[in-house]
């Protein structure tokens, strides 16, 4: 399968005095992931020069953070989702206020989770899933009626150091 080159960027800001990661919930209209948890980012385009712009670009789009308000932190590692997307994720710091302008046909919402919520082991989990006839060990995180998983959630693993 040939994998599709993706970027996301985990956007760190502060809000009630706490470090928090914005997350997005796509709409059931998107083509890929429909209703899932997601951070905000999305295919390369064949104008974008890198796969940061393509972050950039791409959470601009979703939910209308201006490039000037990121500041770039470090890539993660690379995800590859089952759906055929290898996907780069980006951390950044994100300058406050922001102003949320989430594209209705791709966001149903955008909400920010605390750093130290999601590293409650009390708030998640790891599942057992069967993909393509292997299993997949994945972790889960809860945040109140969201579950974060998937590639997401294996990211979040990655960024917050905890062994899958």
């Amino acid at each position: 399968m040939t994998l599709q080159e993706a970027a996301v960027l985990i956007l760190s800001c502060r809000e009630k005095s706490k470090d928090c990661l914005v997350f997005t919930r796509r709409t059931e209209e998107v083509l890929h992931h429909k209703g899932q948890i997601c951070f905000p980012g999305g295919a390369c385009d064949p104008t974008d020069k890198n796969l940061w712009e393509t972050a950039l670009r791409e959470t601009h789009e979703e939910i209308g953070v201006d490039p000037k308000q990121v500041a770039f932190v470090k890539e993660l590692k690379k995800q590859v989702t089952p759906t055929g997307f290898r996907v780069t994720p980006f951390f950044a710091t994100l300058d406050s206020p922001v102003v949320w302008k989430p594209n209705p046909r791709e966001i149903a919402e955008i909400f920010v989770v605390s750093v130290e919520h999601l590293r409650n082991s009390d708030n998640m989990q790891f599942t057992k899933q069967i993909w393509d006839g292997r299993e997949q060990i994945n972790p889960a995180f809860y945040y109140k009626h969201h579950v974060i998983w998937g590639v997401t959630g294996r990211i979040l693993c990655d960024l917050l150091e905890i062994r899958l």
